[in-house]
């Protein structure tokens, strides 16, 4: 039971290292400059909202798995190499460089195959008319801001989401340090 709660303290401070990692969420979106992918690479990364800085790999497509509405499914003009990149929050696979001789890093992996395209005659001409306007819907006023912190740990704001935990751990030290005293008096 003693060393039990002499873990506890650790435990309890450990939620003060999640908190390094605090996402203001107030703070407008960053305006991203464009990323030129190709066909079928949408932009990913940036992680926690930032902006995009890789291609997506091309989604894989045959006979068996056909592309969503709106794509069609076209031969690789080349073979590409492949990497799985983590971005913070997830994790995706990027295109890289096309494969030489068939061979990529050792961290990647080269691809040929058919993927998914965006289709031109999938969308509307150029020439049909636009989709009729419709009225704006009413502005909406904005969210309270929290008063209290969120949970799961994080904190807004630098405040702990954990006060209680917090007063536990200091009453667990206290008490092992009277506990520490108590035992050596009665050593001597």
């Amino acid at each position: 039971m003693l060393r039990a709660l002499a873990v506890l303290p650790f435990v309890l401070l450990s939620g003060a290292a999640a908190r390094a990692d605090v996402i203001d969420l107030d703070r407008p979106r960053p305006v991203c400059p464009p990323l030129a992918c190709p066909p079928g690479s949408p932009p990913v990364g940036g992680g926690h909202s930032g902006c995009p800085s890789l291609c997506r790999a091309p989604t894989p497509c045959d006979e068996a798995t056909p592309c969503e509405a709106g794509s069609r499914c076209t031969a690789a003009a080349e073979s590409l190499c492949l990497e799985r990149v983590s971005f913070g929050n997830y994790a995706a696979s990027v295109r890289r460089d096309a494969c030489a001789a068939a061979a990529c890093p050792d961290d990647q992996t080269c691809w040929t195959g058919r993927y998914c395209v965006p289709d031109p005659s999938a969308a509307p001409s150029p020439t049909d008319p636009p989709p009729p306007a419709s009225t704006p819907p009413a502005p909406t006023p904005p969210a309270p801001a929290p008063a209290e912190p969120r949970a799961g740990g994080c904190a807004v704001g630098g405040r702990s989401a954990h006060p209680a935990l917090a007063l536990v751990a200091t009453l667990a030290l206290v008490g092992f340090r009277r506990a520490g005293r108590r035992r050596r008096a009665q050593a001597c």
